[in-house]
């Protein structure tokens, strides 16, 4: 499993470090690297697959603990867990109470860190049920978006992106994604860029809301987009 990691620190220096931690970490993916809690705050709300944060605590305007709290009260608390980096030990008790992960005590080293990672790999069923209940709602609305357009496609397809063959009147992925751009204002990758294998596919990303898939749908309906004669 891959699981998806923002890092949050008001020093380059401390930041880049777990930028480099991070990618050295064969589970883990960095999505975002933020300078203050106020920008991680925007990115989580603008990202909806985020699942871990590597936090420091100490920061203007908001610190990581408030950033913390935010979270545990907010719908993103079973999906969203903390690891907090900082250099003081005076909030290793509070860290409990907004349910962290961990409490990394700076300096650490590559070892601590990847000790502090692992924990998200054993978190409990219901985070991973969680997970994929969001992801099963995203899947079946590309699936109602893939059979507006008439493509043919696997519903036992895993991971994070859904390929579908399109309908035989399309010379390529190409025709068919240009058509429901114009036409809908909605971009649908055309499998061709990753290779001649995909010129007959499109392909579409589970890592979008799904209130997003689903404007995707309404746009699509009120364009009236179908399959050539």
């Amino acid at each position: 499993m891959i699981i998806n990691c923002i890092a949050v620190d008001d020093e380059p220096i401390a930041l880049n470090l777990i930028a480099s931690y991070i990618a050295q970490t064969p589970f883990l993916k960095l999505a975002a690297k933020c300078l203050s809690a106020v920008e991680a705050l925007k990115v989580i709300h603008t990202e909806p697959d985020i699942q871990l944060i590597f936090l420091d605590i100490r920061m203007a305007d908001l610190s990581g603990m408030e950033l913390a709290k935010i979270l545990e009260a907010s719908v993103r608390r079973k999906t969203l867990r903390v690891i907090f980096t900082t250099a003081y030990d005076q909030y290793a008790l509070e860290s409990y109470q907004v349910d962290a992960l961990d409490y990394l005590l700076k300096p650490f080293s590559f070892v601590d860190f990847s000790r502090a990672a692992a924990k998200a790999l054993d978190l409990d069923k219901e985070w991973y049920d969680e997970i994929n209940a969001v992801y099963a709602k995203r899947r079946k609305k590309v699936f109602e978006l893939l059979q507006m357009l008439k493509c043919n496609f696997d519903t036992n397809q895993a991971g994070l992106f859904v390929w579908a063959e399109i309908p035989a009147e399309y010379e390529d992925g190409y025709h068919l994604s240009d058509k429901v751009l114009k036409e809908a204002n909605v971009f649908i990758t055309p499998g061709g860029i990753f290779g001649s294998a995909g010129d007959n596919y499109v392909r579409v990303s589970l890592c979008t809301t799904e209130e997003k898939i689903e404007d995707a749908i309404n746009r699509i309906k009120v364009a009236s987009v179908k399959v050539e004669e």
